[in-house]
């Protein structure tokens, strides 16, 4: 359905009275007669309740209410009073306006026919167009020149604007220029390059009708296309309006609608005399034409305006719909278009324009709007249909593929394509090959792109299974003592120390990257309230390769100058003994203890970034330069907070055991002095500020405190969170 566009003020429509849609329509002819008003004017109304507003038809979505009793879409009729909705009422001498009516009313109807076109250049009538033409209520209060005696065309014959007439008043006989809406331009053409016809000054008559929205100040829809009236289209306005055979008493309209009257005026004409310093007159106290000198000022002037509704067609097609706000609209109205395209996984449609045609004339559109011209158009749309194309990606068995585009691509596109490899219970998956139809596909990174040929592709990928070194896959959940290997698999001490052929034995200590050590939700930090956290379960492995601090290759926590030698409260992991027995609360998970200290420093003291102010985190976080065999677990390793540190306490016999037989470092070597052996953690020291938490392990195991910047025979050790 197409919206008819109304603007119409808070005011009006508190106003407007609805009734039945054009009760009182007359219709129009090509004379432009109508039945007298004795005989057409329906029984009197209560003032206020017979001239009220129309509500849209049948195709508008709601309902519109109009100023006037016809919509703008409706064929006006002589003696029709139009509003700047573009809405009618007819006009009667019963009739009552509201003030709210009289200030939306513009013009009233006077002609509807074919017989004010222009003659062809041969004389020939042209009866191809009707025409609908409305006087606008007001004109000049006093006489002007039609133009200036200083004008170009003051003294020159401007023959394509001149009339013959024959006859007397009320039956004249007028042939040649009848239609005075482009006079001016066409006095324009004839000056040449003397044309001085954009001085408003030079002709006063015709910028009054021309700007005529500047005398009017209510014309909203209908600011442009007034003009100055041929003499013709003031022969009928006076027939139609105040002769003998009037259809109805224009005065009396316009006085109804506070308008100005003709009365016995005279009204300079838009056509030329014949003579070069003399235009058409007419007299509507007699009815008769004459002639004066261009530059009397004797004569006022009105101003016309077609007011023919012309038909929006609209040529939508499969690719694009187009909707206008208007089915019909007069010359000089805008008229709003839209489009909605087609989506299809076959093509893709790119608008280019609207191309708006007025017969064989093309219609400027600016800013998906055009300006209606004095017939109907066509409006259509030019688009590029672009066809589009799919891929289609075949199964595999031991991984997938994806792309980051499935459908409507096209031609020249790039397309990026995904691999991942997954495993099943008994072998990890390695991609073998990668094809587009039948081109092989480079692949890095498990990544591989390739331009959208102009057909659809297939995608396949071929894996190739490779054994995992432990007996549980990477999906398994993993145990306490449980040997984690490079490719993610896992497999119990137990089952590792069966193994009797050392061949074999040396390809999984080969592997070895972890021994599980803890799973459980005790080592998740608590909440800031001191809340324990048991929504986690963690699963933690300790690295087998450990920094045996000896001198003088000792391992700072940080060094002397790090910004980190401060307390940061965010890291702290307190701790209570009972017995031998220690249990903490706080920050006991230490995965993100560098980043908290970076945070507590602030921008301008962070000085984390530097790996040597913070030696004992580093040796954690490039675990991979102690370990050369992580593979694709060369990150997220970390130094342990205390409590992650202590808990390894609790099994470290086995781990010990485990970590040895894989011929990794233990717990247990000869302590560099006073009978034990000390383990750096990440957790601040809750008695000292510049102390960090370290764990003591001897005949017993306990945390304790030294200065961070010390690390005097102090170790590190590395963990790492794993499935």
């Amino acid at each position: 359905m197409k919206k008819i566009k109304v603007i119409l003020s808070v005011l009006l429509m508190a106003a407007a009275i609805s009734f039945t849609a054009c009760s009182n329509a007359s219709s129009g002819s090509d004379s432009g007669k109508t039945e007298k008003e004795d005989k057409k004017t329906p029984e009197p109304k209560k003032p206020g309740s017979g001239n009220g507003g129309s509500s849209g038809g049948g195709n508008q979505t709601p309902a519109v209410t109009y100023i006037g009793s016809k919509a703008p879409s409706q064929a006006k009729a002589v003696g029709d009073v139009v509003f700047n909705d573009g809405s009618a009422t007819p006009y009667n001498n019963r009739i009552r306006f509201t003030d709210a009516q009289k200030n939306a009313a513009i013009a009233i109807i006077f002609y509807v026919g074919t017989d004010l076109n222009s003659d062809a250049a041969d004389g020939t009538s042209d009866t191809s167009k009707s025409r609908t033409l409305g006087l606008g209520l007001k004109h000049t209060s006093q006489g002007l020149e039609w133009c200036k005696s200083t004008a170009k065309a003051h003294d020159n014959t401007v023959s394509s604007i001149n009339c013959t007439c024959a006859g007397e008043n009320g039956s004249y006989t007028i042939r040649g220029d009848k239609n005075g809406s482009d006079n001016l331009e066409q006095i324009a053409t004839n000056l040449s390059s003397d044309n001085d016809t954009n001085t408003p000054d030079n002709y006063p008559a015709f910028y009054f009708a021309k700007a005529y929205n500047t005398k009017a100040a209510n014309l909203e829809l209908f600011n442009t296309n007034w003009f100055l009236p041929g003499i013709a289209e003031l022969n009928q306005l006076y027939i139609n309006g105040k002769g003998d055979k009037k259809n109805f008493d224009i005065d009396a309209a316009l006085e109804a609608l506070s308008g100005d009257k003709l009365a016995e005026l005279k009204f300079w004409s838009a056509s030329e005399f014949g003579e070069a310093t003399k235009a058409y007159v007419f007299d509507f106290g007699t009815g008769n034409l004459e002639s004066k000198e261009k530059a009397d000022l004797s004569s006022h002037a009105c101003a016309i305006r077609d007011f023919t509704s012309y038909s929006v067609t609209l040529q939508s097609t499969a690719q694009v719909t187009i909707t206008a706000d208007k089915e019909k609209a007069t010359a000089g109205e805008k008229v709003t278009l839209s489009y909605t395209t087609a989506t299809s996984d076959d093509y893709d449609v790119i608008f280019k324009n609207y191309i708006v045609m007025n017969g064989s004339n093309s219609v400027a559109v600016n800013n998906n709007s055009f300006v209606m011209p004095a017939g109907d158009v066509t409006v259509s749309a030019e688009v590029d249909v672009i066809p589009c194309y799919s891929i289609t990606i075949l199964p595999s068995t031991g991984g997938s593929v994806t792309a980051n585009k499935m459908n409507k691509i096209k031609a020249g596109e790039i397309i990026t394509l995904t691999v991942t490899p997954y495993p099943d219970d008994n072998n990890n998956f390695k991609l073998k090959s990668l094809k587009m139809d039948d081109i092989e596909l480079s692949v890095s990174n498990m990544q591989a792109s390739f331009s959208m040929p102009d057909s659809h592709v297939t995608i396949t990928a071929v894996f190739e299974g490779i054994p995992f070194v432990g007996t549980k896959n990477p999906s398994k959940e993993k145990e306490v003592y449980d040997i984690v290997f490079n490719d993610g698999s896992s497999m119990s001490y137990v089952d590792f120390n069966s193994i009797t052929d050392d061949t074999v034995k040396n390809d999984k200590r080969a592997s070895a990257i972890a021994v599980i050590y803890y799973k459980g939700t005790g080592l998740n930090s608590d909440a800031a309230d001191g809340t324990p956290d048991n929504t986690t379960i963690r699963t933690l492995g300790v690295g087998l390769k450990h920094v045996k601090n000896k001198n003088p290759n000792y391992i700072h926590w940080c060094t002397e100058l790090a910004n980190g030698k401060r307390c940061i409260d965010t890291i702290k992991c307190s701790y209570t003994q009972n017995g031998d027995i220690y249990s903490f609360t706080g920050d006991k998970n230490g995965s993100d203890n560098l980043e908290q200290i970076a945070t507590a420093l602030g921008l301008d003291d962070d000085d984390t970034e530097t790996q040597d102010n913070y030696p004992a985190f580093y040796y954690a976080k490039n675990y991979s330069n102690r370990a050369n065999n992580l593979a694709s677990y060369n990150n997220n390793w970390y130094l342990p907070s205390i409590a992650e540190l202590y808990e390894i306490t609790k099994v470290i016999s086995q781990i010990n055991l485990i970590s040895q037989a894989l011929g990794g470092d233990t717990f247990q070597e000869t302590p560099y002095s006073s009978g034990r052996i000390e383990y750096w953690s990440s957790s601040q020291s809750g008695n000292y500020d510049e102390n960090a938490c370290d764990l003591w392990i001897s005949t017993t195991y306990s945390p304790s405190s030294w200065t961070k910047s010390s690390g005097y025979g102090i170790n590190a050790c590395c963990i790492r969170e794993f499935n």
